[in-house]
């Protein structure tokens, strides 16, 4: 298979999650998956060590294609001889891409996911920013001008302080004589009122801190959380107007949650071509849904198998049964009651 042949990488290549500290953890879906039900205890710890890695690497959810990066990711150090033993195991899972890389599709869909919260919460952090110092008034403007040097080497707003000190008194007397004292009047030169608002009487009161602005309305109506809403203006937003038949037609055949699923991942990835991009993604979503139902359906025959169904008590089957089966059993008690 040439490198043209393979699929477009499963998240975008500037999608960098090193500053998330965790990454979530699908716990129905690893320990009912196949590969922890072959792995042997070397095989999982040095594949769930990789999908760890993977998601601090740069595009997150991948990992590179060379046998010695490999060794050391997956904490093996220079023993390449005991990497091999467990690679094929350890690789479970994950998809070579067109950029010469392995991608981890459970791995790219909570790195999808992260990805996107991190852009939302980074967008509407630099609004904010934007939005509180691109908007200030008049009032604002001489601490502009903090620390600047006169044409004499003396401080600027240290020489406004010391006429303000002195000439406070004097604006007072003057605000009691005359209401448009505090409007500030020029006498003659060198002689003046101080104007309201820039050091006078009115400056020096107990309480001089700003008032709060008041709450402002959000300037965007709440976002809607309907799931079927989410699903299609998603739709439309990748591939416009015009698709809306083709995604009616991967809804009844793939179903809401998977549709959903593959535009969520095409809104980080930005494909070249929107619609065979999403229709790759489809296909083996399914698959990987058929290979769970399938694995699903032979752990619950290697169950019955090994507890043929019978009456039992919850404390002969806790007895009975180590955890991980003890569980499954919960599980069934649960879904016969319901």
């Amino acid at each position: 298979m040439i490198m043209t042949e393979l699929p477009e990488p499963l998240t975008p290549a500037d999608c960098d999650l090193r500053d998330f500290q965790f990454m979530p953890i699908d716990i129905v879906r690893l320990f009912g998956s196949r590969f922890h039900a072959v792995a042997s205890d070397a095989e999982w710890r040095a594949g769930i060590t990789l999908w760890l890695k993977s998601f601090h690497q740069v595009p997150a959810a991948s990992i590179p294609d060379d046998e010695v990066e490999l060794a050391r990711l997956a904490e093996f150090g220079r023993d390449l001889k005991s990497w091999r033993k467990v690679r094929t195991v350890a690789l479970h899972g994950w998809v070579k891409c067109n950029d010469g890389r392995f991608y981890h599709p459970v791995v790219a869909e909570k790195a999808a996911e992260a990805y996107r919260k991190k852009e939302f919460y980074r967008d509407r952090s630099k609004k904010a920013n934007a939005k509180r110092w691109g908007n200030k008034d008049n009032s604002d403007e001489p601490a502009q001008g903090e620390g600047l040097q006169t044409h004499g080497g003396s401080n600027a707003q240290g020489n406004a302080s010391e006429n303000q000190k002195g000439s406070s008194k004097e604006s007072i007397k003057d605000a009691s004589r005359s209401p448009s004292a505090s409007q500030g009047t020029v006498k003659g030169q060198g002689e003046y009122t101080v104007p309201s608002g820039t050091g006078g009487a009115d400056d020096f009161r107990a309480d001089d801190r700003p008032a709060p602005e008041p709450p402002q309305a959000a300037s965007n109506p709440p976002p809607d959380d309907d799931p079927n809403r989410i699903l299609w203006a998603n739709g439309v937003t990748i591939l416009g107007e015009t698709a809306r038949p083709q995604i009616a037609r991967w809804i009844k055949s793939h179903g809401t949650e998977i549709v959903g699923q593959a535009f969520e991942r095409a809104l980080v990835a930005k494909p070249e071509r929107p619609a065979g991009y999403i229709q790759s993604i489809l296909t083996r979503l399914a698959q990987e849904a058929s290979q769970r139902a399938e694995e699903q359906r032979q752990a619950d025959a290697l169950f019955d198998a090994r507890y043929p169904p019978r009456e039992m008590s919850e404390f002969e089957a806790r007895a009975l049964m180590p955890p991980e089966d003890f569980q499954r059993w919960q599980a069934r008690q649960l879904g016969a009651q319901a």
